[in-house]
Parts: structure tokens; sequence; C-alpha cells
């Protein structure tokens, strides 16, 4: 039996006995001993890296998982479980829409905050709850002004990045903290929300390679 295989084995056994930590570790030498030619396997192992990392309480790296596999994969596992979890905008499920689009907002807001920093990372508390009561007032005065239930995803999707929030600085600003723009050289246009994303992977940009980096992502500092 190949190595990754076993280790793959053991990644299954160690999580049927709910040990999550141990079968983390497998899974980790799997993923670098399986064949990028053997994607049916390679789905499977970013399956159940998904699935370990969601009992792990690491969800939204779960869904990073997952949208690997269906890449690999359109049709396996991992597949249906981002179609399962996964909101319209890539991002985790919420139990309401409303909350879906303060997630959404919120994520694409504090990314632009913590790229303007030279640590990638928020710092002390104070400074978490000042970015998130900044965010969350102009939040609520956007859903004010518009009727946000009644925009489909790809327009408030546009409507949220346009926001400009202007953030107090105690630090020396990075050179760029804007957001890059995103061209699929292919078809030479500038991508937009609802546009096939240009990965190959059949899912919309805003799900995929467009989407924002998951709110624990951010929390937890930018690599």
């Amino acid at each position: 039996m190949d190595d990754w295989k076993r280790e793959f084995s053991r990644a299954k056994y160690y999580l049927s006995r709910h040990r999550p930590d141990i079968a983390l570790k497998k899974l980790e030498k799997a993923l670098a001993g399986c064949p990028v030619s053997r994607a049916r396997d390679l789905a499977r192992v970013l399956f159940f890296l998904g699935i370990t990392l969601r009992k792990l309480g690491l969800s939204d790296s779960a869904l990073k998982s997952w949208s690997a596999g269906s890449r690999v994969d359109r049709s396996s596992s991992a597949a249906r479980m981002l179609k399962r979890f996964q909101n319209e905008y890539g991002m985790k499920r919420q139990p309401t829409r409303d909350q879906d689009d303060w997630q959404a907002f919120f994520a694409i807001h504090l990314n632009r905050y913590i790229r303007g920093k030279s640590s990638l990372a928020l710092g002390t508390l104070a400074e978490r709850d000042m970015v998130t009561d900044l965010i969350r007032e102009r939040f609520l005065l956007l859903r004010n002004e518009y009727a946000l239930e009644h925009l489909d995803t790809g327009a408030k999707y546009r409507l949220f990045h346009g926001v400009i929030i202007v953030f107090p600085r105690f630090f020396p600003d990075r050179p760029s903290s804007e957001q890059p723009i995103w061209v699929d050289f292919n078809k030479k246009h500038r991508m937009l929300p609802d546009d096939t994303c240009f990965c190959g992977s059949g899912r919309p940009f805003m799900q995929c390679c467009g989407r924002a980096p998951g709110v624990s992502e951010l929390m937890n500092g930018l690599l």
C-alpha cells in the first residue's frame, strides 16, 4: 500500500474514533502524498479533510477544502458538501439571509482594513471592537438606504464592494490596501460576480476565487 493511502486509512480510523486532531495530521500527509493525477482520490482526501476541519470548529477552512475538492472533481462528495454548507457569497451559510448579507459585508470591509496594516492582523480587542462597530454602523445605514431583500446576490455583492468606509489609522499604511482587479484574460474582460469563475470550477466568481476570506480567517490574520 502506498504511504499516502496508509495515512488516509489511518485518518478515517481516527475520525471514526472522534479524534479529529490526530486525523488532521494524517490527512495532511495523505494530501501531500496523493498524486495530482488521481483526481477522484484527491477529491476524497479533501472531502474528509473538510469534515475533520469542521469537527475542529474551522468551518471556513472546511469550505476551502471542499472548494478545492470540487475543482478537482465536480461530482465528488466535496462538491456536495460545498453546496450544502456554502451560501451564495461563497461563505459559511448562516441561519437567515440577513445574516448572510451582514457576514459578507463585514468580511469585505474587514479584509480591506486588515490589508492596510503591515501586520495583516487585528491587534487589541479595542481595535477589533472599533472596526466592528464602524462596519456594523455602515451596514445598518446601507440596509436603510436599500431594500436588500429585493436585490439578488450579485447586485448586493457589487453594492457592498462599492461602499467606502474611512477607518481611523493608528499605524503606517501599507503601499496599497486596495482589492485586486480580477480579469479573465482568456475572455479579455473584468470579472463580474455572476460570471463563471475562470479557474474552471463551474461556480460563480463571487462563490469561488472572488469570495471574501471567512471572518474567522480574517480575525486570525491573513497570510
